[in-house]
Order: C-alpha cells, then sequence, then structure tokens
C-alpha cells in the first residue's frame, strides 16, 4: 500500500503543487497507471528528439548564410571592377579636354593677379587724393589770412558810415578839455601821495583788526577739548603792561582823593613816578628781548612750557615771554630799588629804555621790528581822575 501510494498519488500531487497541469485519477487502476507512465515517457522521447532535430536546423542555417554572404561579396566585386573599367575608359577619350582645361585654369590665375594689381593702384590712388585735399586747405587758409591781414588797418563801409559824423564838423578852433591837460606841481604830488599812504595805512589797519576779531571769534565758538581732569594754565597772551599800571594809578588815586590826604605836589611826584616806572618795565622789556633775541625755536618752545604759555609764533613768544620775565624783573627791582639796568637800554637823550615813545621830546631809538606784537585791538585809555582844586 505505502508503494502504490508513494509511485502514484503522492508524484501527482507534487505535481500539481508545482503548477503542472495533472489529471487526477478517479479510481486508481495499476493499469492506467502503466498507460501514463508510457505516455510521459513517449512524451519525453519526442522532446528530445525535437531538440536534437533543432540544432541541425541551426547549424544547416548558418552555412547556407555563409554561402550567401560570399555569393553577395563576388557580385560587388564584379560590379566594382566593371565600375572602375567605365571610368577607364571614359578617361581614355576625355584626354584633349583635360588639356584645354589647364590652360583656361592658367588663363584664370593671370586674370586674378591683374585684379588684384589693378585693387592695389585704386588703394593707391584713393590714398594720394585723400592727402592731397590737405594741402588744397592749407592753401585756401592761407589765402584767408593774407586777406585778413591786408585789410586788418582797413574798415568796412557800413562801420565808416555809421560812425562818421551826419553833419559837417564845425571849421571853428577846437577847444582842449582842461581836465585832460592838468599838470601837477610837486607839492600836490607830494599831497597825494601822503593821501594815499594814510588811506593805504588805514586800509591796512581796518584789514589786521577784521583779521584780529575773526579770529578771536573763531576761538570763541570753537568748542575747547576737555579732558576729565582740566589742567590748570596760564593765558597765553599777557596783559598789557602799561593798562594795568594805570589801573593801579587810577585805583591809588581814588583812595586818596576818598581819605583827602592828597595834595598838589604829591600828585606831580606820583605822576613822575607812573611814568618811571613805565619807562624802567620797557628798558627791562627790550633787556630781556635781546637777550632772547640769540634764541633758537627749539629754545623758545621749551620757555614756553616753563611759562606755561602756548608756543604760536617764535616772534609773539619771545615778545610773551620778555613781558613776563620783565613783569618778575620789574617786581624785583620794586622791592630793592639799589638794583640798576645797563646802560646799553638807556635813552641817548633823557635816560630812559628803549620803546618809551618819545616822551623826552626826540625820538628813540627804533624798536626792532620783530619785536613789535602781532596785531591786537587798539583800546582808548582815560587818563587817571585828577583832584579837583579847591
Amino acid at each position: 500500500m505505502g508503494e502504490e501510494v508513494k509511485n502514484s498519488t503522492m508524484r501527482l500531487v507534487c505535481e500539481s503543487v508545482l503548477g503542472r497541469k495533472v489529471d487526477l485519477p478517479t479510481h486508481t487502476d495499476p493499469k492506467e497507471q502503466e498507460i501514463t507512465k508510457l505516455r510521459r515517457e513517449l512524451e519525453e522521447l519526442k522532446t528530445k528528439n525535437t531538440g536534437d532535430n533543432m540544432q541541425e536546423d541551426v547549424d544547416r542555417l548558418r552555412k547556407e548564410k555563409k554561402v550567401l554572404m560570399r555569393r553577395q561579396e563576388q557580385k560587388k566585386l564584379k560590379q566594382e571592377i566593371a565600375e572602375l573599367k567605365a571610368k577607364g575608359k571614359k578617361i581614355e577619350e576625355g584626354k584633349p579636354w583635360e588639356a584645354g582645361l589647364d590652360s583656361l585654369r592658367k588663363e584664370v590665375e593671370k586674370l586674378h593677379s591683374l585684379q588684384s594689381l589693378l585693387e592695389k593702384k585704386n588703394e593707391e590712388l584713393v590714398e594720394l587724393k585723400h592727402a592731397s585735399t590737405h594741402p588744397e586747405k592749407r592753401f585756401d587758409d592761407l589765402l584767408q589770412d593774407v586777406r585778413s591781414i591786408k585789410s586788418a588797418g582797413k574798415r568796412p563801409m557800413e562801420t565808416v558810415t555809421e560812425k562818421s559824423p551826419p553833419t559837417e564838423p564845425p571849421k571853428d578852433k577846437v577847444r582842449v578839455d582842461p581836465t585832460t591837460t592838468t599838470m601837477y606841481t610837486p607839492k600836490d604830488m607830494e599831497t597825494l601821495r601822503k593821501a594815499y599812504k594814510d588811506a593805504l595805512e588805514g586800509k591796512h589797519m581796518a584789514q589786521s583788526e577784521a583779521e584780529f576779531f575773526k579770529q578771536r571769534l573763531m576761538k570763541k565758538l570753537t568748542p575747547v577739548p576737555r579732558s576729565k581732569r582740566p589742567t590748570l594754565t596760564r593765558r597765553t597772551t599777557p596783559r598789557n603792561l602799561r593798562m594795568s599800571l594805570s589801573r593801579s594809578l587810577s585805583e591809588a588815586e581814588g583812595q586818596n582823593l576818598d581819605s583827602g590826604e592828597k595834595d598838589e605836589t604829591g600828585e606831580g611826584d606820583e605822576q613822575t613816578t607812573a611814568s618811571k616806572d613805565v619807562a624802567m618795565l620797557d628798558r627791562l622789556v627790550h633787556k630781556r628781548w635781546k637777550e632772547l633775541r640769540i634764541a633758537k625755536k627749539v629754545d623758545h618752545k621749551a620757555l614756553c612750557e616753563e611759562e606755561v604759555i602756548t608756543y604760536i609764533k617764535i616772534d609773539q613768544a619771545r615778545m610773551d615771554i620778555a613781558e613776563i620775565r620783565a613783569r618778575g624783573d620789574f617786581d624785583h627791582l620794586r622791592k630793592d630799588p639799589r638794583i640798576g639796568l645797563d646802560e646799553e637800554d638807556l635813552c641817548d637823550t633823557c635816560g630812559l629804555g628803549h620803546g618809551h615813545f618819545g616822551r623826552c621830546g626826540r625820538k628813540s631809538r627804533p624798536r626792532p621790528q620783530s619785536m613789535t606784537p602781532s596785531p591786537r585791538p587798539i583800546f582808548l585809555i582815560s587818563p587817571p581822575p585828577q583832584k579837583k582844586k579847591t
């Protein structure tokens, strides 16, 4: 039973699972099983035979293909040989035509060379024509210049008729205009020169004052950069010594007027002492200025740092340092009047110092040009008040 099941049913079941078409037997008959086996064997044998036949057919077809290919190649070769033979015959027949073609080609080449030469000549001709136009233009310009030079001194008819008088000029003697023939005497010329000089000086003075006020305004308008810790510095320009002296004298005289202890002799003595003080200050300033005249720019800068002032120009710095040091010398002289000045600093006539501006009645020796201070505004100092006589 087991062998029958194994031989019959299991094989059918496996083939059905694999997807093959299997006729399941309705009943298990051993004869029918043998018949099916035989049929299957026949089918297998047929498939094997058909496979062998297919291979034989393929080989036979390949051989036929090779034979056909050879025949086609032979036909192509025969056709090419025939074409070449035909071309050779045509070439042999057309040899005289080739000779004519060669001659025509040579003639065409000659014509091309002649054409190129003619083109070059035409280009040269155009260049020569263009170059010849410039001399013609220059010649025309020269002719116009010559004509303008010839007619430079002549006026055209229109301008002559416009400017000519409509009526005949009078035959009387023409009077000369006295304003154009005025003669100036040397005295008139001197007065004119003085007036011009005064006007020029006034103009320069006004310009210098305007420049000074402009600089002063700009200094006030420009903000001063301040650090966190402001430094203590003196004023860059020292005060005017004459103004300070006049103020001190006026204050002293006011105190004397209030106290009532001043008389006429005392007033004269004070005026003489004030003039002497001013003269002494001038002498001290001139002396210090002479000492600083030899110093250089670097020395002036160092001295400005010592005196705690700013350096602007060498002349300004020299004058400022001289005034500062002269003020110190003046204070020292007032404390100890036994100290005197050198004879070189005295005037020839009155014995005062240079720069006292002619208080002795004669002109003192001129002050050096570099000693003159920079342009400053002119202030009118009112004279000190005098005591009324009772």
